[in-house]
């Protein structure tokens, strides 16, 4: 399973915990202008992430890398959102669906 943890709680040891936040490959592009925008980047995230799966050969590249880590184990998607909404969710939601 694919899960979202706030960077708190980030083993940084662990292999199977997958930093997701700017600046890595998966990080949202979107900047939040504050909480009440938090749906509205999350849903351009999750538009933005499937044009990247379809044009971006180094993002599904880096998208197939999380989904192998799932061959140890579970893995846990890190950002500083959670648990409130979070685009790491769009990446959670579609490696499980992968599973």
């Amino acid at each position: 399973m694919f899960k979202v943890i706030h960077i708190k709680q980030m083993d940084r040891t662990n292999p199977q915990h997958v930093y997701c936040g700017r600046p890595s490959l998966l990080g949202n592009p979107y900047p939040m202008k504050g909480e009440s925008s938090r749906d509205d980047v999350c849903n351009a995230y999750a538009i933005h992430f499937n044009t990247l799966l379809i044009n971006d050969a180094a993002f599904r590249k880096e998208v197939e890398r999380v989904r192998r880590l799932h061959d140890a184990g579970d893995v846990s998607l890190v950002c500083f959102c959670a648990p409130r909404r979070c685009h790491c969710e769009t990446l959670a939601n579609y490696l499980n669906e992968e599973l």
